[in-house]
């Protein structure tokens, strides 16, 4: 399985995983739609970092491949699930795109080259 496969699944997974924990806690209806619409927006988030910094050289981690953007996502879902403003499907959209895109960023910080700070 290739980097790219092995993202999408890993965020995938999380992805749906997350989905589970967003309904019990808010006390939302599950439904098979939900939850594999779930998975695939989480997976197809996990590919985000290497679209925007392709794997073009062994260097190519910038900031969208970073802790920074890690901390940033961690913050920004604080704030947005802590809001009134929001309803619980905006808050899920939010987390669940999250989830995806910060699995590609763990999956990348236990290689040998890790991740950048910023």
């Amino acid at each position: 399985m290739n980097d790219a496969a092995k993202h999408f699944v890993l965020g995938a997974t999380l992805a749906g995983i997350a989905y589970l924990l967003f309904c019990r806690l808010t006390e939302m209806e599950l439904s098979w739609r939900g939850f594999l619409g779930s998975a695939f927006v989480g997976g197809m988030f996990a590919l985000g970092p290497d679209f925007l910094e392709p794997a073009l050289h062994p260097n190519h981690r910038q900031f969208f491949h970073s802790f920074t953007v890690l901390g940033l996502l961690c913050y920004g879902n604080y704030r947005a699930l802590s809001t009134l403003t929001l309803g619980s499907q905006e808050k899920l959209a939010i987390v669940i795109s999250s989830v995806g895109y910060a699995s590609h960023l763990l999956m990348d910080s236990v290689t040998p080259k890790s991740l950048p700070v910023v």
